[in-house]
């Protein structure tokens, strides 16, 4: 009845600090790094150890039976690490100790060791071979109890016929018993720990993104922060672009103006006092001074159409007085450079197109005077026509459904590279530098063309192929709409 009462509080005391553990790993452990949690393992192993012996039954004098070895072999479970296994055998011995020396405490310290280096070694095996759980700690459980038996009955302190006739046939299949008990009430608890801890990491890694997003968004934040601060000044730079340059225009128009009705005056020679060279210098400077007059005038214009300040004036634009001006306007210019100049209107234009007359005639005097400039010789040809919604549509996706005029000035100049047919729609830009330097220009006519259009509801598409001449369309409603917002409005 002793040994009774005695090994069921073994049994009991292995309960509460199997639960208390679990409690301690799910509030406290779980926290812990990996090595820290091992190592707590291998101390409460030990721990539970030194209890079952505390609480095991005196079957002789000196001879203590309890249930040590099941924190070894329970211990797989939770660490795999030979080492931390047979350290926690060699725990356990030292635990022995101290209960007394002598030769049945010295049998009873080695015995733990040895259990130890035997879970070990299957363990580790079984593992290796990748055998399932049920194989692994049931041939552990069942090893380890035989182990038990054979060392007690080898070295042990009662003989070996004593041991194996009295002792064995009770405590063994006990041992057994409770040896598997625990192994699969653990089970439950491993699966726990291995979620706990899976799910640890995943917090830690979780919280490592949340920190590594925080930093980008702060980053992106300080980097909004600046690309704000450097777009107000940009915009504040452009905003006294556009006062300086219009501020300029204006004052140089005056002066301009003054030059070119002098060097008017002079050029007629009323009086009769400029001999030919005189008059031919008179000339010069009257026509360099109307060219300049242009610039300045462009120059004001998209300034002005930049800063918002320029609109769109409705009227209506009689096509067929359109034509005829534009032909007679060029006539000379073709006929001095000996270059072919038609005007084409197609069939199915309307007699009147409501739209503003001067800054229509502007993108066209602009795209015809460009095309003049960079051609020696063949051909400037304004074409008007009617063009289909699926024409705009392949150009503009954006654009309405409706019917549309189209102005083309086709030349056969020498063509631009299509790396460059983006640039010469840029103010102060042309396709090549080298042009600028032959042909003279600020680059501001394609700009100011562009800029109208858009004004007008309209846009301009660009076709060139080097050494096959250009195409520039200019595609405007044949009813007014609503122009869309440029990109400084």
């Amino acid at each position: 009845m002793e040994f009774a009462k005695l090994f069921f509080a073994n049994i009991s005391t292995l309960f509460t600090l199997t639960y208390l553990a679990n409690l301690a790993h799910k509030y406290m452990m779980v926290r812990l790094p990996a090595e820290l949690r091992r190592a707590a393992f291998v101390l409460l192993a030990v721990l539970a150890g030194w209890t079952s012996i505390y609480y095991g039954n005196n079957l002789f004098p000196g001879v203590i039976f309890d249930l040590r070895f099941i924190p070894i072999i329970v211990a797989p479970l939770f660490v795999r690490s030979p080492l931390e296994i047979v350290s926690i055998g060699v725990g356990i011995g030292l635990a022995r100790l101290s209960f007394g020396l002598n030769y049945a405490a010295w049998v009873g310290a080695l015995n733990p060791i040895l259990l130890s280096l035997l879970c070990a070694y299957l363990n580790n095996r079984f593992l290796r071979e990748q055998r399932s759980f049920f194989y692994r700690m049931s041939l552990i459980a069942l090893a380890v109890n035989l182990l038990n038996v054979i060392v007690l009955a080898t070295i042990g302190v009662l003989p070996a016929a004593v041991y194996l006739s009295t002792v064995v046939p009770h405590t063994f299949p006990l041992c057994l018993f409770f040896s598997f008990f625990f192994v699969f009430l653990l089970r439950d608890f491993q699966k726990d720990y291995i979620r706990s801890v899976e799910l640890n990491a995943a917090n830690r890694k979780l919280e490592q993104q949340l920190r590594i997003i925080r930093e980008g968004t702060d980053e992106l934040m300080k980097t909004k922060g600046e690309l704000e601060k450097k777009a107000s000044e940009l915009e504040l730079s452009s905003k006294y672009k556009s006062e300086f340059l219009s501020t300029i225009s204006h004052e140089l128009r005056t002066p301009l103006n003054s030059v070119l009705v002098l060097s008017e005056m002079l050029a007629e020679n009323q009086s009769g006092g400029l001999n030919a060279e005189e008059l031919q210098f008179a000339s010069i400077i009257h026509t360099s001074g109307k060219e300049m007059l242009e610039m300045v005038t462009s120059l004001l214009d998209l300034t002005n159409v930049e800063a918002g300040k320029l609109l769109a004036e409705p009227g209506e634009v009689n096509m067929g007085e359109l034509q005829a001006v534009l032909g007679r306007l060029y006539a000379p210019v073709a006929a001095e450079k000996r270059i072919l100049y038609e005007v084409e209107a197609y069939p199915g234009l309307p007699a009147i197109l409501p739209t503003d007359e001067r800054k229509l005639q502007q993108i066209l005097k602009n795209l015809i005077s460009n095309a003049f400039k960079f051609i020696e010789s063949g051909f400037v040809r304004l074409t008007i026509r009617p063009a289909s919604p699926l024409e705009v549509l392949r150009t503009e996706s954006e654009r309405p459904i409706g019917e549309w005029i189209a102005f083309s000035v086709a030349d056969s100049g020498p063509g631009i590279p299509a790396e460059q047919q983006s640039l010469i729609f840029e103010a102060f830009r042309q396709g090549d530098g080298a042009l600028t330097r032959r042909y003279g220009g600020i680059g501001l006519g394609l700009s100011v063309a562009r800029e109208f259009a858009r004004l007008l509801g309209g846009f301009i598409r660009l076709e060139s192929e080097p050494g096959r001449g250009s195409v520039f369309t200019l595609y405007l409603p044949r009813f007014t709409l609503e122009p869309p917002k440029s990109p400084a409005g």
